[in-house]
């Protein structure tokens, strides 16, 4: 079946190339209903990379086809399916591809570049995210969204601190899977290693201390809670050798 499947896209992907040429006046009357398709059926979801591989192509022709006249008020849309996709660990090994495709995506909506697009969708997708965060697990999707979506933001996630923090300690809840809090430590650790972002984190220092390190940092059995206090323990180092933190603070806190 994923074959099968494959082998629709790809000529879905030849039609949309060689219709859009031909008959561009009809094009956009199209393109709603082409991302419907692929947002509401399971091809995102689908673990076959030939499958991925496809929808992949058939975006990026689609935001050729579309041009600067018709991608910009779809450009939410179009957005998330080239983050549900770059954030895929099945399409890792196409990551240039994904980039080129937002780069496309980005100067067809009159932005400088990706990041540009990035830091102008981050607002929109923290506020979908935050719709159902509580209940993310190690196989929800959006756990990997959110990690690509707020570190390719760069210093747009300024604005945005409370929400992604409030996110981040929530995954960082004992009671999570292993695999979720240890992403969410390793975002941290990004974060602290991010000079344009030192400011900031200074004026949250004593909060990413309770809310994310020390609860971290509670003892338990089993080699998870080792990993996972050792990764806390390097933040907080991380934040005393960088000068995030006051002293102080860090004794009121122990």
């Amino acid at each position: 079946m994923p074959r099968f499947v494959s082998s629709c896209l790809t000529a879905l992907s030849a039609v949309i190339t060689n219709s859009s040429v031909r008959f561009g006046n009809q094009f956009e009357g199209h393109i709603d209903k082409l991302i419907d398709l692929i947002i509401c059926s399971d091809y995102l979801q689908s673990d076959n990379v030939e499958v991925l591989d496809r929808v992949l192509k058939i975006t990026n022709n689609m935001i050729f086809a579309a041009g600067q006249q018709y991608c910009k008020p779809r450009r939410h849309q179009l957005f998330k399916i080239l983050l549900q996709l770059g954030s895929s660990k099945e399409m890792q090994y196409a990551v240039k591809d994904v980039d080129r495709c937002l780069e496309l995506l980005a100067r067809n909506c009159g932005l400088g570049d990706a990041s540009d697009l990035f830091s102008q969708e981050l607002e929109n997708m923290l506020k979908e995210l935050r719709e159902d965060f509580e209940l993310w697990t190690k196989h929800t999707p959006e756990r990997f969204i959110f990690d690509m979506l707020v570190r390719r933001s760069n210093t747009a996630v300024v604005d945005y601190w409370d929400e992604i923090l409030e996110i981040v300690a929530n995954c960082m809840d004992r009671e999570k899977d292993y695999e979720l809090r240890m992403d969410m430590i390793a975002l941290i650790e990004h974060f602290l290693k991010t000079e344009s972002l030192h400011s900031t984190i200074i004026f949250y220092s004593e909060i990413i201390l309770k809310m994310v390190l020390v609860p971290s940092m509670i003892w338990a059995t089993g080699i998870p809670s080792q990993s996972i206090r050792k990764a806390a323990v390097v933040c907080m180092m991380s934040m005393l050798n960088n000068r995030l933190i006051e002293t102080s603070k860090l004794h009121q806190n122990f």
